[in-house]
Parts: C-alpha cells; structure tokens; sequence
C-alpha cells in the first residue's frame, strides 16, 4: 500500500523490491500487488485494511484475511524477515 507521495516508498522501491534474493523469495512465495491508495481499487483496500500509513505491507491468506502487516520502510533483510514471519503464520 503506497501513495505518490510517500518518500518511505519510493526507498522501498528502489532500495528493498529491487534486491534479487528479496525478488526472489517472494516471486515463489507470494502473490505480490502494489496498489495506490489514493486512487481506483486502492481507496477500497485502504478503508478495508485501515490503511492510514505508507508504506504498510499486508501479508493476507487465499480470502483476504490478513495474516500480518508492517509499516514503513524496511531493508531488504527485513522485508526477508517479514515474509518468512507471515509464512509461518500462514492459516492451515
């Protein structure tokens, strides 16, 4: 979930996302979107999610559901960290 504006994301994009082993790792693991929240179907997710931060990173199972969330930027480490969190709490 990010907004145009939002200095904190822009880093992730081009510091974090841009990492291969973060590429990687999530490329098998996960189904991964970027929405802006101030525009189309992003508006929706942000009221739905309570979305009142950015960056926020939404770990969510096969309905929706979340499994986890963080806020701000993370290094790649960490957004490694964060994925194999969500990952372990994923629903049965």
């Amino acid at each position: 979930a990010f907004t145009s504006w939002c200095g904190p994301c822009k880093l992730l994009k081009k510091h974090t996302f841009t990492d291969t082993v973060v590429g990687k790792f999530f490329n098998e693991h996960f189904i991964n979107v970027t929405e802006d929240m101030e525009k189309g179907v992003g508006i929706e997710l942000a009221k739905k999610y309570g979305v009142t931060a950015y960056p926020t990173l939404i770990i969510t199972d096969g309905d929706g559901n979340v499994i986890t969330y963080t806020k701000g930027y993370l290094s790649p480490q960490d957004l490694l960290d964060f994925g194999k969190y969500g990952i372990g709490h994923e629903s049965p």
